[in-house]
């Protein structure tokens, strides 16, 4: 029933054109989560019974830790990025918050196929189901290696404040790295992080070259609370013994100054 339910959810979402600029074909992947959502709230109270029913206890830990993993993605998903999405009419808006969305839940139902499929044979991989599929572990090396070129700029901006050319054309280089990290990033975050990231994007986007100066003390508070999530992300079993790759970070970096 659990695989019949996961793969139901991927039929849904292979009905979403994120590759379409259409308004209605937008609109039509809205009401395709919206509908989707209603479906998991179910799902999610099945799994909840199913594990309470099951004495092998691995097997049981597992389904609690799948029904944890939806529970906290879900919030994410209806909670932050598709709350008042009608509210703001900007198409790329829109767009954009459709397109992390199905990110998240399309993510979301493969790695739990994959964990389910592991428990009763270990060998398979996720390419092995799923042609595009990403590891959990190559998701935490990502999401560790733009979140600290993400503070690389800002520690970057902070030194070039007083050189008003220099910090214009910094500025325009987080701006684009920014958009980056909200188009790809985004749908890797917690949903404990997401409110202060996307709060911090939100006010940075609106920000105006003549005043970098102003916003130096939000900066450096939001460097802090960079750093704080680094030191989390080191904790992550998967990438805790794999220390950052400063090529790649740097070649990264580079690409978008």
């Amino acid at each position: 029933m659990i695989y019949i339910y996961l793969f139901r959810f991927l039929r849904y979402l292979s009905h979403i054109d994120i590759t379409s600029q259409h308004s209605v074909v937008l609109n039509s992947a809205l009401s395709i989560l919206i509908m989707l959502g209603s479906e998991i709230n179910m799902f999610h109270n099945y799994m909840k019974r199913a594990s309470k029913s099951i004495k092998e206890e691995k097997l049981k830990n597992l389904l609690k830790f799948i029904s944890y993993q939806f529970s906290m993605e879900i919030k994410r998903v209806y909670l932050q990025e598709l709350k008042d999405i009608m509210r703001k009419k900007a198409p790329q808006h829109f767009r954009g918050k459709i397109e992390n969305s199905y990110g998240i839940m399309k993510n979301l139902i493969e790695q739990s196929i994959v964990q389910l499929v592991q428990y009763f044979n270990p060998e398979v991989q996720g390419k092995d189901i799923f042609d595009s599929f990403t590891t959990r572990l190559h998701q935490s090396l990502k999401l560790r290696e733009d979140i600290s070129v993400l503070r690389m700029f800002l520690t970057l901006l902070e030194d070039k404040a007083n050189s008003p050319e220099e910090s214009t054309n910094v500025l325009k280089s987080l701006k684009n790295f920014m958009h980056y990290f909200e188009s790809f990033t985004f749908k890797l975050l917690r949903y404990d992080d997401y409110d202060e990231f996307s709060a911090f994007c939100n006010y940075f986007n609106s920000v105006k070259e003549s005043d970098i100066q102003k916003i130096l003390e939000k900066i450096h508070n939001f460097k802090i609370f960079l750093d704080t999530t680094l030191q989390h992300m080191e904790n992550r079993a998967e990438i805790a013994d794999k220390p950052i790759d400063r090529e790649r970070t740097e070649e990264l970096f580079k690409k978008y100054l």
